[in-house]
């Protein structure tokens, strides 16, 4: 792997693609909520009725999104160091990483933690008229607080959603444990490639696949990451693309991001 020194390692692309898979996550969850018939999720509601397997899954299929946005951060985060070989960048990372995702997901905490104490929430009431076992639910959230006190709100978004991967205050942020964790385990790859990188790539990318292997056995959301950071470390800084290689690509994501079983679309609670 050649030492490159280009400063700016920014892909615009990834950023509309970002957005994309939001707008994705945004569909996904606004028809679990109110048109729950239509996901194929759950057996009360006729077969015939869900998208699954149908042209277009693609644009609510949620699960999809998320497994895209582990492979962008994984991506993202590997992509700087393995281009300049500046170790010191993981370390400014690394201390940077809990800030930067405990900002929010406080946020976020606190003003569920406000609807909760005002009676504001009404997704129970909501849930009979759309019939959502997942709105009914609190978005699929494992469990609901119990003592509803601010300071717990507040270490939930500060501390707990990455360490024990609670998140009963706002659903949605059960990924950001994953984030947490796999981002030091992306670190520490990175400082291992960097190390060795003398070697040939493709006798790099053994010790990376036998940590992705060994990662799936605790999760199957931790692979997401390293794909991310094997494209990284193999991808050419410049690297031109035919128009017909990138509809082929294109079309390729696609229809990843769309497939789908016999046992359903696994989400995060539910399979």
């Amino acid at each position: 792997m050649r030492q490159i020194t280009q400063k700016n390692h920014r892909i615009d692309i990834l950023e509309g693609l970002r957005g994309l898979a939001a707008l994705v996550v945004f569909l996904y969850h606004w028809l679990l909520g109110f048109f729950p018939q239509f996901s194929g999720l759950w057996p009360d509601f006729p077969k015939e009725q869900a998208w699954l397997g149908r042209w277009g899954f693609f644009f609510i299929n949620g699960s999809g999104a998320v497994v895209f946005f582990f492979v962008l951060s994984g991506f993202v985060l590997s992509r700087r160091v393995l281009l300049t070989y500046a170790t010191e960048t993981i370390g400014e990372a690394a201390l940077k990483r809990w800030p930067r995702l405990a900002f929010p997901t406080c946020v976020a905490c606190l003003i569920s933690w406000v609807f909760f104490a005002t009676g504001a929430y009404y997704y129970p009431s909501a849930a009979l008229i759309t019939h959502s076992p997942w709105l009914g639910g609190f978005a699929g959230a494992a469990g609901l607080p119990s003592q509803r006190l601010l300071t717990d709100a507040f270490m939930q978004g500060l501390w707990d959603t990455f360490f024990s991967g609670n998140a009963y205050y706002d659903s949605s942020m059960w990924t950001m444990h994953y984030e947490f964790i796999a981002s030091f385990m992306i670190f520490g790859t990175c400082l291992l490639l960097v190390v060795y990188r003398n070697l040939p790539q493709w006798i790099s990318v053994f010790p990376v696949l036998i940590i992705t292997l060994l990662c799936s056995s605790v999760s199957p959301w931790y692979p997401p990451f390293f794909l991310g950071l094997l494209i990284a470390f193999l991808l050419p800084e410049r690297l031109k693309v035919s128009k017909v290689t990138r509809i082929i690509l294109a079309s390729l994501g696609l229809y990843c991001l769309g497939y789908f079983n016999s046992d359903g679309l696994r989400i995060h609670g539910y399979t």
